[in-house]
């Protein structure tokens, strides 16, 4: 009978502290809220992979579907020289996808949000059916309406909004830049192709207190602010990262996080050369 009350009181022992290590033992992964970071008071509001498949971006840009309907204004900021207008066909079109928003607490109680965008613009072009008499262009009867070549370009950069002592304070940064040049006609080349980060804007130093420094120049062409693929391959991604990661204030004047790149472009039958370049800056105006 002993032995009995002895197995018995065994028992209980081990159930109750197998209860107590099952009480005691974190959270599964799967069970944790999905919405919530690792980082404490970091809560992941929207996420999703940007879309790489590129016929569905070039898609959703000519049917004018975005995350940012402000875009439009790239399109309307994106100007060519006289030669390359008379010369060539000109068509862009501009899709953005919202990657990510992140909304933070920090010690002190001051709300942060960061939004990450990635905004693509096709450009296709395709040489008028024009020939050049002296200084003027004469129109030929029928027009190339094929695309010859098709340059695309996507910035990605990250968009924060801070709110500290009833002040909004909005800043941005570049986070990369990628091109592409698909030759879509035989008769045309490419070569000399440059991929560059842009930023320009007074360089926030603090944000808690928020506070700036000096204004930050990157136009894109200073040694380290490009990358050069003197002999690109058609339908190949180049990718230029900035060596800054600096946050600049957003105000209403010339302030940009950006990319440009650039492709000289030659016409096999006859030797002409154009270069294209083509800038993509996203300022005070677009920003949401």
């Amino acid at each position: 009978m002993n032995i009995v009350k002895k197995f018995n009181f065994t028992l209980i022992a081990m159930i109750m502290l197998f209860g107590f290590l099952f009480s005691t033992l974190p959270a599964s992964a799967s069970s944790a809220p999905s919405d919530i970071d690792s980082v404490q008071q970091k809560q992941v509001l929207f996420s999703k992979e940007p879309i790489t498949d590129e016929a569905v971006l070039y898609d959703l840009a000519k049917k004018g579907k975005t995350d940012l309907a402000s875009d439009k204004l790239l399109i309307k900021d994106l100007k060519f020289n006289e030669k390359l207008n008379k010369e060539f066909n000109i068509k862009s079109y501009v899709t953005t996808q919202k990657l990510k928003e992140v909304r933070k607490i920090d010690a002190h109680g001051k709300t942060v949000t960061e939004d990450s965008y990635a905004t693509t613009i096709f450009t296709d072009i395709s040489p008028q059916t024009v020939i050049k008499s002296g200084s003027t262009y004469i129109q030929q009867p029928a027009a190339d309406t094929s695309v010859s070549v098709r340059c695309t370009q996507t910035i990605y950069y990250s968009y924060r909004t801070d709110y500290l002592n009833s002040i909004y304070w909005y800043s941005a940064k570049l986070n990369k830049v990628t091109s592409k040049w698909d030759v879509l006609d035989s008769k045309m080349t490419i070569k000399n192709g440059y991929v560059r980060g842009t930023t320009y804007g007074y360089k926030v130093t603090s944000f808690d207190p928020h506070s700036e420094g000096a204004l930050i120049t990157h136009r894109g062409t200073a040694s380290g602010e490009y990358n050069l693929i003197s002999s690109p391959i058609s339908g190949a991604t180049y990718t230029y990262t900035p060596y800054w990661s600096d946050y600049v204030n957003v105000y209403p004047f010339a302030c940009h996080v950006g990319g440009q790149t650039d492709i000289l472009i030659t016409r096999t039958v006859t030797g002409s050369q154009w270069t294209f370049p083509y800038p993509l800056k996203v300022n005070y105006t677009m920003f949401p």
